[in-house]
C-alpha cells in the first residue's frame, strides 16, 4: 500500500522543515511529500507533513491558526531577531534591571488582535521573486513589505526579571498564518525600551494538529524498521516500497490522517455511488442529486481577514462507494481513504450559486 495521508511530525532543533520532508521521503519511500508551514531551523514542534495524494490540500490551509510557546531574552538585539543572529545593539544592564512586570504586561498588550509586522530580514518571505535571506546573505538592500497578521490570544506564562541579560519572559500565542514570533519579540523589546530577542520557540499546534499527538522522525523510523544509521540514502524512490518488509505497520497507518480532517471549514455533501462516479469523471451534478450535510463555515461566518471567495462555496464530497466498484481510467483499482460511517471521502467541489450544481475541483482518489 502506498502511504497516503497527513503525518503530525514533531520537528526537532537543528534541522529545516525541508530536511524533515527529505527524511520522510526516504523513510516511507514516497516522492510526493510536502510540509504545511515552515518552522525555523532552531524552532521545535508541530509540523504537519502531507504524503501522497494528501498534498492536494496544502493550498487550502491558509485559515489554519498556529499556536506557539516562546521565550524572549531582554537587553539585546540581533539581525535575525533571535539569539542565533549577529549582535546589533545592547542595552546597559542597569536599564534592563529596571524593567518591571507592569512594563512587560503593558508592552505585550499591544500585540493582540490585528497588528502590522515587519518580517525579519533573515526569513523565507519572498520579495521580487527572491527570499529575504538571499538579499541578506549577499548584503543587498531591499524594501521589506509590512504585513498584517492577527493575534487571537497572547498570554504571559512566566517571567524572571532583574537578572541583566539573563532576564526573560515566556508567553504563548495563537495567531494567523504568516505571523513571525521573532518579530513579536523584537517589537516587544522596542516597546519595553530595552531590546529583546527570541531564545526558544515551540509550535504547539497547527490547525487540528497538536503537540501531544506529534511523533518525532526517530519514532517514525522505528515504526518502519529503521534507525538513523540505516535510513535509506540516495537512489531512486519508488511508490510501493515503504520499508524493508514492504508493508507499513499498523502504527504508521494509524498516524496517517485523511485530508478531509483539515478541510473542516468547507461544507460537506453526500450522494449515491453513481452520482459520485460522475463527479470523479469531471462532470457537475445537479442539486437534486446530492444532500448537503454541512454548510461552508465562511458562507456564514467571517475569518480575521478576507478569505478566498470560493471558500464560501466549497464542499467535501462523500459517498457509500463499495470496495469493488470499478472506476474508469483506473484499471489497477483505487486506494480509498478509510470509511467513516459507511462513507468514503471523494474530493472537493464548488457550488454554482446560479443553479446549485456541484462542479468538481479536486478529486482525491
Amino acid at each position: 500500500m502506498t502511504p497516503d495521508g497527513i503525518i503530525n511530525i514533531y520537528k526537532e532543533k537543528n534541522m529545516t522543515s525541508h530536511d524533515v520532508v527529505g527524511h520522510i521521503r526516504r523513510i516511507l519511500g514516497v516522492k510526493r511529500v510536502g510540509h504545511t508551514g515552515t518552522l525555523d531551523p532552531m524552532a521545535t514542534g508541530v509540523l504537519p507533513v502531507c504524503v501522497g495524494r494528501s498534498a492536494k490540500v496544502m493550498e487550502y490551509l491558509d485559515t489554519d491558526l498556529k499556536k506557539y510557546r516562546c521565550t524572549m531574552l531582554l537587553g539585546r538585539s540581533t539581525n535575525t531577531f533571535d539569539i542565533w543572529g549577529e549582535p546589533e545593539e545592547e542595552t546597559p544592564e542597569e536599564a534592563v534591571n529596571r524593567i518591571t512586570e507592569r512594563d512587560v504586561v503593558s508592552a505585550l498588550e499591544k500585540f493582540r488582535g490585528r497588528i502590522t509586522q515587519l518580517p525579519p530580514l533573515y526569513s523565507a518571505v519572498k520579495v521580487n521573486g527572491k527570499r529575504l535571506y538571499e538579499y541578506a546573505r549577499k548584503g543587498r538592500d531591499v524594501d521589506i513589505p509590512e504585513r498584517e497578521v492577527f493575534i487571537t490570544s497572547l498570554e504571559i506564562e512566566d517571567m524572571e526579571l532583574g537578572r541583566g541579560y539573563d532576564s526573560w519572559v515566556r508567553f504563548s500565542c495563537e495567531c494567523t498564518k504568516g505571523t513571525f514570533i521573532r518579530s513579536i519579540c523584537h517589537d516587544a523589546g522596542e516597546a519595553i525600551g530595552v531590546h529583546a530577542v527570541l531564545s526558544e520557540l515551540e509550535r504547539a499546534a497547527s490547525g487540528v494538529f497538536t503537540v501531544d499527538t506529534a511523533v518525532t522522525l526517530d519514532d517514525l523510523r522505528k515504526m518502519c524498521g529503521y534507525t538513523r544509521e540505516t535510513e535509506p540514502h540516495g537512489g531512486s524512490i519508488q511508490n510501493g516500497k515503504q520499508n524493508r518488509s514492504g508493508a507499513l505497520s499498523d502504527d504508521v497507518l494509524a498516524m496517517l490522517r485523511p485530508p478531509d480532517d483539515v478541510l473542516g471549514m468547507f461544507g460537506s455533501a453526500e450522494m449515491k455511488p453513481d452520482t459520485a462516479l460522475r463527479l470523479i469523471n469531471g462532470l457537475e451534478i445537479e442539486r437534486r442529486a446530492y444532500e448537503i450535510t454541512k454548510f461552508p463555515r465562511y458562507s456564514r461566518h467571517d475569518f480575521y481577514f478576507p478569505v478566498r471567495e470560493e471558500y464560501g462555496r466549497m464542499y467535501r464530497l462523500y459517498s457509500s462507494i463499495p470496495d469493488d466498484m470499478e472506476i474508469p481510467g483506473r484499471p489497477e483499482g483505487v486506494q480509498w481513504y478509510p470509511e467513516r460511517g459507511g462513507l468514503r471521502f471523494i474530493g472537493l467541489a464548488e457550488m454554482n450559486e446560479d443553479n446549485g450544481h456541484l462542479v468538481p475541483v479536486k478529486i482525491f482518489i
